[in-house]
């Protein structure tokens, strides 16, 4: 019984390996920038104002434009309420 145990956990320790290492080639081989145009056009479609992504290797900064507080409260309460 205990072969059979330690077989599970092997298989289940490998499968878990292999999906770490997947993950970690697939970020290194995904460019996100390639996706900015759509991301940026869905999230300002989602708003209504204007949107831009500066993406740098794993980090970057999100900026969304607004013309007057009352845009920005708009967008603050749509956070708020998860809209």
């Amino acid at each position: 019984m205990r072969a059979a145990k330690k077989k599970i956990l092997v298989i289940a320790g490998s499968a878990v390996a292999l999906i770490v290492v997947a993950a970690s080639a697939a970020a290194l081989v995904f460019n996100v920038n390639a996706y900015k145009p759509e991301i940026e056009a869905a999230v300002s479609d989602a708003t209504g104002l204007v949107v831009s992504i500066d993406h740098h290797d794993d980090h970057g900064t999100l900026t969304i434009r607004y013309r007057s507080l009352e845009q920005l409260d708009d967008l603050v309460q749509r956070l708020v309420r998860g809209q």
